[in-house]
C-alpha cells in the first residue's frame, strides 16, 4: 500500500488548498480508490500464490521422501529444476566442427559442443542420454552416415566442460569413418531423464586429407 499513499498525499494536499475543482477531485479520488482496490487484489492474489507454491512445495519433498523409503530413485530438487526448464538445445556455433590434432594435412577429429537451453536461451545443465550422428549429404542416402555414437546418462555427465569461451557437453570424437566431402551435417538428440528428445542439427565445413581430395578446405563450421 506504500506506492498508493504516495501517490493519494499530492492530491489530497490540491484539495486541502482547494485549488481543485470539486469535479475533478471527485473523479481523481474515484481513479485513486480504484487504484487502490487493484493493489489490494494484486496483493491478495501473491499472497495466494504463495501459499500454493509452499504447499506444492511441501507436497513434493513429502513424495520425494516416499519414494525414497520405497528405495526409487528421485530427482534432486535442483535436477528437478533444471528438468522442467529446459525446452531445447543448440549446438555450439563457435566450437562445433572439425580439428587437426595428428598435424597431417587433413581433419580427423569432429568437435560437438551441445548447449540445452530455457526459454530465454540461457543455459541448463540438465542430465540426459545423448545421440550424435554424422551425415554426409553428398553421398547415396544409404551411404551418408559416416559416424554415430551415443552416450548414456552417466558418460553424458562426464562430458560437461564449463569454459571462459563457452560451457555445455562437449565431445572431441575421432573419424569413424573419413569423409570424402568437405560439407557435413552433424545432428544431436538429447533426450531427458523423463522421455523428452530434443534435438539440433548445424552443417560443419572440414578439410580432407590428401588422400581423399588434393585440396585444402576451411575448418571453419558454417550456419545451417
Amino acid at each position: 500500500m506504500r506506492y498508493s499513499r504516495i501517490g493519494i498525499l499530492p492530491i489530497a494536499l490540491l484539495l486541502a488548498s482547494g485549488c481543485m475543482p470539486t469535479r475533478n477531485a471527485e473523479i481523481l479520488e474515484a481513479r485513486l480508490r480504484q487504484q487502490e482496490d487493484q493493489v489490494t487484489d494484486l496483493q491478495t492474489q501473491l499472497s495466494e500464490a504463495q501459499s500454493e507454491y509452499q504447499v506444492a512445495r511441501r507436497e513434493a519433498d513429502a513424495l520425494r521422501t516416499q519414494l525414497v523409503n520405497h528405495g526409487e530413485p528421485v530427482l534432486l530438487p535442483e535436477q528437478a529444476s533444471a528438468l522442467f526448464r529446459v525446452t531445447g538445445i543448440e549446438l555450439s556455433k563457435l566450437l562445433t566442427g572439425s580439428i587437426d590434432r595428428d598435424n597431417r594435412q587433413g581433419d580427423d577429429i569432429l568437435s560437438v559442443v551441445i548447449l540445452p537451453h530455457d526459454e530465454q536461451g540461457a543455459l541448463v545443465k540438465i542430465g540426459g542420454s545423448i545421440e550424435l550422428e554424422l551425415l554426409d549429404l553428398a553421398q547415396p542416402e544409404d551411404d551418408r552416415r559416416i559416424g554415430h555414437w551415443t552416450f548414456d546418462a552417466d558418460e553424458t555427465r562426464e562430458q560437461w566442460h564449463h569454459g571462459l569461451i563457452s560451457s555445455g557437453y562437449a565431445f572431441q570424437l575421432p573419424w569413424q569413418h573419413k569423409p570424402e566431402s568437405p560439407q557435413l551435417l552433424i545432428h544431436a538428440r538429447l533426450t531427458t531423464s523423463d522421455g523428452r528428445q530434443f534435438e539440433s542439427s548445424r552443417q560443419i565445413t572440414v578439410t580432407l586429407s590428401d588422400e581423399t581430395n588434393g585440396t585444402a578446405v576451411s575448418t571453419q563450421p558454417t550456419s545451417p
